[in-house]
């Protein structure tokens, strides 16, 4: 009996070594990954068929976000480059300008777009701050798998439940408008209207630089990051209008009848405060310019910094520079769709991002909306990383009012800040 038990003892150790042999001399890793990773959407999904309900309790975001982690802990440390497909996305915050950038790819029939894809992780992590290492790592697997058109029910399901998301996607409306408002469709449509675009890009206001660093280094996908700044006085002045009660007056307000960045809590610090402050915008501001300028090298040649008052002020030549960037050619009806909709002509100024009159002056409109007081808040929050970026601080009211005098500065972008 002690020899068969030997015997079989030495089989199981030959049989794990020309495993680990195996896997060693396997092309991709990726591979390896799936099936963890498989398991841990399949989970989320059966979570999101037994409830009707968008709200998911903590304890199914943690139960997702620790299966996907025994994948995302596996960066490796040496760049896999990847040809084919390009993989875009648009990193951005609230009220930035995102959905105009975001626009000149989503009109592009060669690019399966999607607007604000993590927001399907928003009702997952409900509780979860934006900086939680779980939802960080779960952002990074969503990701992954939507850049290789894989489509988790859990996706679908949510996205099926909000209008916004389809309705801002050329690539996703047909679909759902076929299926019920997405409600029929499944993983297997998507993949092929996906496939079919040939690349993919995104908008996303819930991401950072460091998340998308494991979908380079350990996925290989060939991911082009637009990092798009802006002004965060003009940030602040727009989700103050977002904000404000409509039913109501408020005791402290604005030249324009709209509450104070302060009544609003928006200049609040506090964790209990929801609201997307002015504090964490300037500390993700920060963080991500940081992280760029540090010029890792997983990051050289994928990155483009954009302010949005520049693509506001010069919408062709910077659309340009962006299908450049990517290298991809600029479609001719995309080159018509930016001419039409960001002209200085007042029969066009009722468009959703109107002319170049409304898209400068939106750039700008904070200096005849916010109070100086908001505008000294902001500037006292932000003003380090307000000055890297080229904006100038407001001294005075007299400046504030003076509109000849400029408050970005002009700078090469390309030269001090892209990663080649």
């Amino acid at each position: 009996m002690s020899r068969i038990a030997s015997l079989f003892i030495s089989l199981l150790a030959l049989l794990i070594i020309l495993l680990l042999l195996y896997e060693t001399s396997s092309p991709s890793r990726l591979v390896k990954f799936k099936p963890r990773v498989h398991h841990a959407i399949s989970l989320t999904d059966q979570l999101s068929k037994a409830s009707n309900s968008l709200s998911v309790s903590s304890v199914d975001a943690s139960v997702f976000s620790s299966e996907a982690q025994s994948s995302i802990k596996n960066v490796q440390d040496t760049v896999k480059e990847m040809d084919g497909p390009v993989h875009v996305i648009v990193l951005a915050r609230m009220r930035t300008g995102s959905t105009l950038c975001g626009e000149i790819l989503n009109q592009n029939a060669n690019l399966f777009y999607l607007f604000e894809p993590l927001h399907a992780l928003k009702v997952l992590f409900n509780t979860s701050p934006d900086t939680s290492e779980e939802k960080r790592m779960a952002s990074t697997e969503l990701l992954r798998k939507l850049y290789n058109c894989k489509f988790p029910r859990y996706f679908i399901s949510s996205l099926s439940r909000w209008g916004i998301g389809k309705g801002k996607s050329h690539s996703v409306l047909p679909l759902c408008k076929q299926t019920d408002g997405c409600k029929l469709a499944t993983p297997d449509m998507f993949q092929q209207v996906c496939e079919a675009r040939g690349h993919v890009a995104l908008k996303a206001i819930r991401a950072n630089i460091k998340m998308l660093k494991p979908l380079v280094k350990s996925f290989g996908i060939n991911l082009k990051i637009i990092h798009l700044m802006r002004d965060p006085r003009g940030t602040a002045n727009s989700r103050r209008s977002y904000y404000s009660p409509r039913d109501k007056k408020q005791s402290n307000v604005s030249s324009n009848g709209e509450p104070s960045l302060k009544e609003l809590e928006l200049l609040s610090t506090s964790p209990k405060v929801s609201k997307n402050t002015v504090p964490k915008l300037c500390d993700w501001m920060r963080e991500t310019l940081e992280d760029a300028l540090e010029q890792p090298k997983w990051l050289k040649g994928r990155y483009k910094l954009i302010r949005y008052e520049d693509l506001a002020k010069e919408p062709i030549r910077l659309s340009r520079d962006i299908y450049s960037f990517l290298g991809l050619d600029m479609p001719a009806n995309v080159m018509s769709w930016v001419k039409e909709n960001t002209e200085d002509d007042d029969s066009h100024s009722k468009r959703q991002f109107s002319t170049h009159k409304n898209s400068t002056q939106a750039s700008t409109s904070w200096r005849n909306k916010l109070s100086i007081e908001d505008v000294f808040a902001v500037q006292r929050i932000c003003g380090d990383v307000m000055e890297s970026l080229g904006y100038r601080k407001i001294n005075s009211l007299s400046d504030l009012k003076n509109l000849s005098a400029p408050v970005v500065e002009r700078i090469d972008i390309d030269k001090n800040i892209m990663l080649t």
